[in-house]
């Protein structure tokens, strides 16, 4: 296996692969959710914006094809630099085998290269494997995002 940064060539080249991907990250996060499809698309558009911007921290795990990938991107909370871990995706097919633990390894030396100390993503809290899995490579929970729906589909 090789974990590497991608390029703006195979952000291109694995387009379908990508877009697979994040769909199926959709699909395990929300499952009561519609138009997964759409939403994969527009998510992969983005993962090319941010990479053209220079913004994109993206790497991929390579067996012959992609099989995972990880997207963060550089931001500014409080006034202190971050890392935020927008997507981590393993195709199901080969998850358990360290290819996770690898690329989020690859997102800390990339954090440290670029002086900065915190990096912060959001789990689904019904997606128990991901929390288990960070909580493994050492993520704490130091936030909790609540909701409430208000009204319905008949609500003006």
């Amino acid at each position: 296996m090789e974990i590497r940064e991608l390029t703006t060539e195979d952000v291109q080249s694995y387009q379908k692969k990508i877009t697979e991907l994040i769909c199926e990250n959709f699909m395990i996060n929300f499952p009561f959710i519609c138009g997964a499809d759409q939403m994969a698309e527009e998510k992969y558009l983005d993962v090319v914006r941010f990479k053209e911007d220079g913004s994109a921290v993206l790497y991929g795990a390579f067996e012959k094809t992609i099989i995972g990938f990880l997207w963060a991107y550089e931001r500014e909370v409080l006034g202190e630099k971050r890392l935020h871990l927008t997507n981590l995706i393993v195709d199901s097919n080969v998850r358990g085998k360290g290819i996770g633990r690898a690329l989020i390894e690859k997102l800390h030396a990339a954090a440290l290269e670029r002086k900065v100390r915190k990096i912060e993503l959001w789990a689904t809290m019904s997606n128990e494997n991901a929390v288990s899995f960070y909580r493994k490579c050492g993520y704490d929970i130091r936030r909790i995002q609540m909701e409430v729906e208000i009204g319905g589909d008949d609500a003006d």
